[in-house]
Protein backbone atom coordinates (compact mmCIF):
# COMPACT_ATOMS: atom_id res chain seq x y z
CA UNK A 1 0.00 0.00 0.00
CA UNK A 2 1.10 3.54 -1.20
CA UNK A 3 1.96 6.13 1.21
CA UNK A 4 1.20 9.72 0.00
CA UNK A 5 3.57 12.48 1.61
CA UNK A 6 2.38 16.22 0.34
CA UNK A 7 4.23 19.87 0.88
CA UNK A 8 2.02 22.15 1.00
CA UNK A 9 2.42 25.28 0.14
CA UNK A 10 1.09 29.38 -0.41
CA UNK A 11 0.61 31.14 -3.87
CA UNK A 12 3.86 32.66 -3.20
CA UNK A 13 6.98 32.63 -5.62
CA UNK A 14 9.05 31.54 -2.51
CA UNK A 15 6.76 28.73 -0.46
CA UNK A 16 6.57 27.31 -3.83
CA UNK A 17 10.25 27.16 -4.69
CA UNK A 18 10.68 26.04 -0.86
CA UNK A 19 8.39 23.12 -1.44
CA UNK A 20 9.39 21.77 -4.66
CA UNK A 21 13.18 22.05 -3.15
CA UNK A 22 11.74 19.33 -0.82
CA UNK A 23 10.43 17.34 -2.72
CA UNK A 24 13.23 17.18 -4.90
CA UNK A 25 15.56 16.05 -1.85
CA UNK A 26 12.87 13.67 -0.82
CA UNK A 27 11.36 12.14 -3.91
CA UNK A 28 8.53 10.36 -2.20
CA UNK A 29 7.09 13.95 -1.34
CA UNK A 30 4.84 16.24 -3.92
CA UNK A 31 4.00 19.84 -3.87
CA UNK A 32 0.42 20.56 -3.34
CA UNK A 33 -0.59 24.21 -3.45
CA UNK A 34 -3.45 26.25 -1.03
CA UNK A 35 -6.07 27.65 -1.37
CA UNK A 36 -6.47 31.26 -0.24
CA UNK A 37 -8.98 30.17 1.78
CA UNK A 38 -10.31 30.83 5.97
CA UNK A 39 -9.05 27.03 6.11
CA UNK A 40 -5.47 28.45 5.59
CA UNK A 41 -3.67 25.01 5.45
CA UNK A 42 -6.68 22.94 6.65
CA UNK A 43 -7.81 23.75 2.99
CA UNK A 44 -5.41 20.57 2.55
CA UNK A 45 -7.96 17.91 4.56
CA UNK A 46 -11.32 19.53 2.69
CA UNK A 47 -10.06 19.53 -0.80
CA UNK A 48 -6.80 16.67 -1.35
CA UNK A 49 -8.27 13.94 -3.15
CA UNK A 50 -7.90 10.92 -0.36
CA UNK A 51 -7.16 7.83 -2.56
CA UNK A 52 -9.03 5.01 -0.22
CA UNK A 53 -6.04 2.38 -1.25
CA UNK A 54 -3.04 4.57 0.10
CA UNK A 55 -2.03 3.21 3.83
CA UNK A 56 -1.38 7.19 4.88
CA UNK A 57 -1.91 10.70 3.34
CA UNK A 58 -0.43 13.35 4.91
CA UNK A 59 1.15 16.99 4.51
CA UNK A 60 4.17 18.77 5.92
CA UNK A 61 4.59 22.41 4.44
CA UNK A 62 7.69 24.33 2.96
CA UNK A 63 8.55 26.26 6.53
CA UNK A 64 9.74 22.56 7.58
CA UNK A 65 12.89 23.74 6.31
CA UNK A 66 13.31 25.62 9.67
CA UNK A 67 13.02 21.78 11.40
CA UNK A 68 15.40 19.94 10.07
CA UNK A 69 14.80 17.45 12.88
CA UNK A 70 11.79 16.50 11.10
CA UNK A 71 13.43 16.06 7.53
CA UNK A 72 15.88 13.52 9.30
CA UNK A 73 12.76 10.95 9.93
CA UNK A 74 12.33 8.18 7.41
CA UNK A 75 8.78 9.13 7.07
CA UNK A 76 7.89 5.96 4.56
CA UNK A 77 9.78 3.58 6.07
CA UNK A 78 8.23 4.44 9.39
CA UNK A 79 4.80 4.47 8.20
CA UNK A 80 4.94 1.36 6.31
CA UNK A 81 6.03 -0.19 9.42
CA UNK A 82 3.54 1.28 11.12
CA UNK A 83 -0.67 0.45 11.62
CA UNK A 84 -1.43 3.13 14.30
CA UNK A 85 -4.80 5.77 12.88
CA UNK A 86 -2.81 9.17 13.29
CA UNK A 87 1.04 9.66 13.03
CA UNK A 88 2.72 13.39 13.83
CA UNK A 89 5.94 14.24 12.99
CA UNK A 90 4.85 17.64 15.14
CA UNK A 91 8.14 19.59 16.34
CA UNK A 92 6.47 19.84 20.05
CA UNK A 93 4.37 18.20 22.61
CA UNK A 94 2.06 18.83 25.34
CA UNK A 95 -1.29 20.97 25.57
CA UNK A 96 -2.25 21.93 22.12
CA UNK A 97 -5.14 24.51 24.10
CA UNK A 98 -3.67 26.16 27.32
CA UNK A 99 -0.77 27.04 25.31
CA UNK A 100 -3.09 28.34 22.36
CA UNK A 101 -5.05 30.79 24.75
CA UNK A 102 -1.68 32.03 26.43
CA UNK A 103 -0.39 33.34 22.80
CA UNK A 104 -3.72 33.99 21.61
CA UNK A 105 -6.21 35.60 24.48
CA UNK A 106 -9.74 34.86 23.47
CA UNK A 107 -8.86 31.54 22.13
CA UNK A 108 -10.52 29.56 24.52
CA UNK A 109 -13.78 31.56 24.63
CA UNK A 110 -14.13 30.48 20.69
CA UNK A 111 -12.76 26.84 21.10
CA UNK A 112 -15.98 26.43 24.12
CA UNK A 113 -18.43 28.09 22.01
CA UNK A 114 -17.76 26.09 18.88
CA UNK A 115 -17.29 22.83 21.08
CA UNK A 116 -20.69 23.44 22.29
CA UNK A 117 -21.97 22.99 18.67
CA UNK A 118 -19.90 20.14 17.51
CA UNK A 119 -19.52 18.05 20.59
CA UNK A 120 -22.93 18.90 22.51
CA UNK A 121 -22.74 15.83 25.18
CA UNK A 122 -19.05 16.85 26.24
CA UNK A 123 -18.93 19.12 28.83
CA UNK A 124 -16.25 22.14 29.00
CA UNK A 125 -14.28 19.96 30.81
CA UNK A 126 -13.77 17.82 28.88
CA UNK A 127 -12.78 19.95 25.68
CA UNK A 128 -10.18 21.92 27.18
CA UNK A 129 -8.31 19.14 28.86
CA UNK A 130 -4.53 18.71 28.93
CA UNK A 131 -5.17 14.81 27.61
CA UNK A 132 -6.17 15.87 24.33
CA UNK A 133 -3.57 15.37 21.86
CA UNK A 134 -0.85 17.88 19.97
CA UNK A 135 -0.44 16.94 16.57
CA UNK A 136 -0.64 20.50 14.55
CA UNK A 137 -2.22 19.80 10.82
CA UNK A 138 0.85 21.03 9.17
CA UNK A 139 2.90 17.94 10.42
CA UNK A 140 0.65 14.49 10.49
CA UNK A 141 -0.32 11.62 8.48
CA UNK A 142 -3.80 9.70 9.12
CA UNK A 143 -5.05 6.60 7.60
CA UNK A 144 -7.64 7.37 4.36
CA UNK A 145 -10.63 6.64 7.00
CA UNK A 146 -9.63 8.57 9.48
CA UNK A 147 -9.92 11.54 6.95
CA UNK A 148 -12.79 11.43 5.60
CA UNK A 149 -13.89 11.16 8.84
CA UNK A 150 -12.26 13.82 9.59
CA UNK A 151 -13.76 16.03 6.68
CA UNK A 152 -16.71 15.81 7.70
CA UNK A 153 -16.18 16.92 10.71
CA UNK A 154 -13.77 19.74 9.55
CA UNK A 155 -16.97 21.00 7.06
CA UNK A 156 -19.31 20.78 10.21
CA UNK A 157 -16.83 23.33 12.17
CA UNK A 158 -15.78 25.26 9.59
CA UNK A 159 -20.37 26.19 8.91
CA UNK A 160 -20.21 26.75 12.59
CA UNK A 161 -17.36 28.57 13.47
CA UNK A 162 -18.92 31.33 11.30
CA UNK A 163 -22.11 31.63 13.54
CA UNK A 164 -19.56 32.57 16.33
CA UNK A 165 -18.55 36.69 15.86
CA UNK A 166 -15.59 36.19 18.22
CA UNK A 167 -13.54 34.39 15.55
CA UNK A 168 -13.19 37.54 13.64
CA UNK A 169 -11.46 39.26 16.55
CA UNK A 170 -7.11 39.97 16.31
CA UNK A 171 -5.59 36.69 17.49
CA UNK A 172 -3.02 38.62 18.78
CA UNK A 173 -0.52 36.96 16.03
CA UNK A 174 2.53 38.95 14.55
CA UNK A 175 3.92 38.75 11.16
CA UNK A 176 2.79 35.56 9.38
CA UNK A 177 3.30 33.72 6.33
CA UNK A 178 0.25 36.03 4.56
CA UNK A 179 0.75 39.89 3.98
CA UNK A 180 -1.76 41.70 5.04
CA UNK A 181 -3.41 42.09 1.84
CA UNK A 182 -4.26 38.80 1.74
CA UNK A 183 -5.59 38.75 5.07
CA UNK A 184 -8.11 41.36 4.23
CA UNK A 185 -9.18 39.36 0.82
CA UNK A 186 -9.44 36.09 2.98
CA UNK A 187 -11.57 37.57 6.06
CA UNK A 188 -11.54 40.95 5.23
CA UNK A 189 -9.69 41.70 8.82
CA UNK A 190 -6.11 43.29 7.54
CA UNK A 191 -4.38 40.77 11.04
CA UNK A 192 -4.86 37.32 11.98
CA UNK A 193 -8.22 36.00 12.83
CA UNK A 194 -8.53 33.13 15.00
CA UNK A 195 -9.43 30.78 12.00
CA UNK A 196 -6.40 29.50 11.46
CA UNK A 197 -5.66 28.39 14.93
CA UNK A 198 -8.63 26.86 15.64
CA UNK A 199 -8.91 25.08 12.78
CA UNK A 200 -5.38 23.57 13.29
CA UNK A 201 -6.29 22.39 16.53
CA UNK A 202 -9.45 20.45 15.53
CA UNK A 203 -7.44 17.11 14.22
CA UNK A 204 -6.22 17.06 17.26
CA UNK A 205 -9.85 16.93 19.45
CA UNK A 206 -11.33 14.80 16.81
CA UNK A 207 -8.88 12.23 17.73
CA UNK A 208 -9.15 12.17 20.96
CA UNK A 209 -13.13 12.25 20.81
CA UNK A 210 -13.26 9.24 18.50
CA UNK A 211 -10.23 7.32 20.30
CA UNK A 212 -7.40 7.04 17.36
CA UNK A 213 -4.57 5.51 17.86
CA UNK A 214 -1.90 8.54 17.74
CA UNK A 215 2.22 8.57 18.04
CA UNK A 216 4.46 11.67 17.78
CA UNK A 217 7.68 10.78 16.37
CA UNK A 218 9.43 13.48 16.55
CA UNK A 219 9.25 13.66 19.87
CA UNK A 220 8.99 9.65 20.08
CA UNK A 221 6.32 10.52 23.35
CA UNK A 222 3.22 7.94 22.96
CA UNK A 223 0.20 10.51 22.86
CA UNK A 224 -2.36 7.93 22.63
CA UNK A 225 -5.65 8.33 24.54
Amino acid sequence: MSIQCYVCHHETEESRLLAEEICRRFPYMKTYKLGQTKLFESYFFKNVEIDETCKYIGMLTYRVTSRPHVLMLNIPYILTCCDLDVVSVNYSNGDPLTKTELFHPGFKNIWIKLMKRLLPELNESEVWNDKIPMFYNNYWYAKPKVLLEYREFLQKAEEELEKIHEVYGDSGYGVGNVSKEELIKITGKPYYTFHPFVFERLPCIFAWYKKYSCINLAVLINISH
